[in-house]
């Protein structure tokens, strides 16, 4: 199953059955190039809440995106929310044309 959370930033929800079998049961969130698409799996209750996050940040203007991105946010964290932010930064400077 495909839900689409977000039409303008491409951000859908896949059920775990479409989720390739090395990563079913696992919390993700990928992006797809050749659809420009954003998807996330696994988030159960939290789906909501990772839709809202990552539009949000992809929202973020350049002048508040260089704020983040200076902000301290990211000592101290670690595991699952170092990888949020890390991919959210990712996929925003992809979707601004700066990827690497």
């Amino acid at each position: 199953m495909i839900e689409v959370l977000n039409r303008d930033h491409n951000i859908v929800s896949v059920s775990q059955e479409v989720v390739p079998e090395k990563l079913k049961g696992h919390t993700l969130i990928c992006y797809l190039p050749d659809r420009d698409a954003i998807v996330i799996a696994g988030w159960k209750e939290d789906t909501a809440l990772i839709a809202e996050m990552i539009t949000d940040y992809l929202e973020l203007t350049p002048s508040w995106h260089e704020r983040v991105l200076e902000a301290p946010i990211h000592i101290g964290l670690g595991g699952k929310r170092l990888q949020i932010c890390q991919t959210l930064e990712a996929i925003y400077q992809i979707r601004n044309g700066n990827e690497g």
